[in-house]
């Protein structure tokens, strides 16, 4: 039988959260003075150009779009920093999940949650997962093509709650799974993203729970499930 512990500020995972944390607050903060000043300037360019040629366009707006992914990691890394540690509790996922999906600026028409089961619980910060939620969500509709559906779905499996996030984009392909929640794990032009799925591993392993990546399910053509499993409770000794 599985006996609940309190998870505090003193196991090395929530110590190494609060490292992160502070780390990426600091180093946020000297790198969005840059960001907004390169976002300003293609923003100048943009609206003096005449008759430009078409693949000058296309590098500013790529531009732009690098930056935008850029601000967007930085302003999670700074929210996660402010947060206090983690203070997990048995709860159900559901309210946490629907908190993410309020959350986006835009999408929501695009999303379709399903739980499994009414009311899946789990030892969870529901701030936290949150957080994890919304960038896993992000993620999804950012590899989903034009107004493609994106699924989310909570239930039990095993001895707790597993969350899944479903896009309908190029599937993960399998020799880059095992680290595709790792900052390792991207191609150059990846590592922005990859460093949100880092923090989104950061907050699954501080709740003593795993991530991992496979194919969407069968009922759909292509793309892939970002999964992130929560335990209903810590094992003795666990740390």
């Amino acid at each position: 039988m599985d006996l609940p512990v309190s998870i505090n500020d003193e196991t090395p995972a929530i110590r190494h959260m609060a490292s992160v944390g502070a780390l990426f607050s600091a180093l946020a903060h000297d790198i969005r003075n840059p960001i907004n000043v390169i976002t300003t300037s293609t923003y100048f360019v943009q609206n003096k150009l005449v008759d430009a040629d078409p693949r000058l366009v296309r590098h500013l707006e790529l531009i732009g779009s690098a930056c935008k992914t850029a601000t967007s990691v930085l302003k999670d890394f700074v929210d996660y920093a402010a947060m206090p540690p983690p203070a997990p509790a048995l709860q159900t996922v559901i309210p946490a999940i629907r908190q993410a999906i309020a959350q986006l600026a835009t999408g929501q028409s695009r999303l379709r949650f399903n739980p499994h089961v009414e009311e899946p619980d789990a030892r969870i910060d529901p701030d936290f997962v949150t957080l994890a939620v919304r960038k896993l969500i992000q993620r999804a509709l950012d590899r989903s093509p034009g107004d493609s559906e994106v699924h989310l779905g909570a239930g039990i499996a095993g001895d707790g709650v597993e969350i899944t996030v479903e896009d309908s984009g190029p599937p993960v392909p399998r020799p880059q799974r095992e680290a595709f929640f790792q900052p390792q794990g991207a191609t150059a032009g990846a590592r922005l993203n990859n460093l949100g799925l880092a923090l989104v591993n950061e907050i699954v392993v501080a709740h003593y729970g795993r991530a991992r990546c496979e194919d969407a399910g069968p009922d759909r053509a292509t793309g892939s499930r970002m999964v992130i499993w929560f335990p209903r409770s810590v094992q003795p000794g666990q740390s």
